[in-house]
């Protein structure tokens, strides 16, 4: 299902599209080319949106004044819009907009709950498909431990343990934050074919 909407926006952004590419700019530019659409990503989750969050329905942003019962309202968890972010709406990392510039018909991403800095929380985007690998390497240079592989077989539950920890390693050693669906999934895209 559908979690990455990209919507046209006259406010300014980062992202805009010119004719078939979106392009990303270092920093926020206003609408005032008639060539350009700034443009605005929200991410959403299957949560129902309760009173004071930001929802998405029909393509319009809303700020829910009571907690929503049906499925039609879409709970953004994630954005690059400024005025949400500056009301508590979490923003997207830049990692992930120069990805998407590069992928523009991504429709859904993996999110995951993790720790930050000073135990704050903080929401993580896994990259989709082929910057899963490379994403993975990275989180494993930047784990504080080696990991040496021997002759030794592995089982399932072994792999899946340790996918957990060395996620986990990213959000500060939260391992209850990285799900076993999560941890099977990465094992499913680096099992040898």
């Amino acid at each position: 299902m559908k979690n990455v909407h990209l919507i046209p926006t006259h406010k300014p952004s980062k992202l805009y599209r010119t004719g078939a590419f979106i392009l990303l700019d270092s920093k926020a530019m206003p609408h005032d080319t008639i060539e350009t659409i700034n443009q605005h990503i929200y991410i959403t989750n299957d949560e129902k949106p309760k009173a004071g969050d930001w929802s998405l329905y029909q393509y319009k942003i809303h700020k829910c004044i009571e907690d929503i019962i049906g499925d039609e309202f879409k709970k953004i968890i994630l954005t690059t819009d400024q005025d949400l972010i500056d009301n508590g709406v979490q923003d997207i990392d830049t990692e992930f907009l120069e990805w998407f510039v590069k992928n523009p018909s991504c429709e859904y991403v993996t999110v995951y709950d993790g720790l930050f800095e000073n135990r704050i929380w903080k929401k993580y985007i896994i990259i989709p498909k082929e910057k899963q690998k490379q994403h993975l390497i990275d989180i494993m240079k930047k784990t504080p431990m080696t990991f040496v592989p021997d002759e030794k077989m592995y089982s399932e539950e072994d792999m899946i343990a340790f996918m957990r920890f060395i996620i986990s390693q990213e959000s500060l050693g939260n391992t209850s934050s990285v799900s076993v669906t999560t941890a099977k999934y990465y094992l499913e895209q680096f099992k040898k074919k």
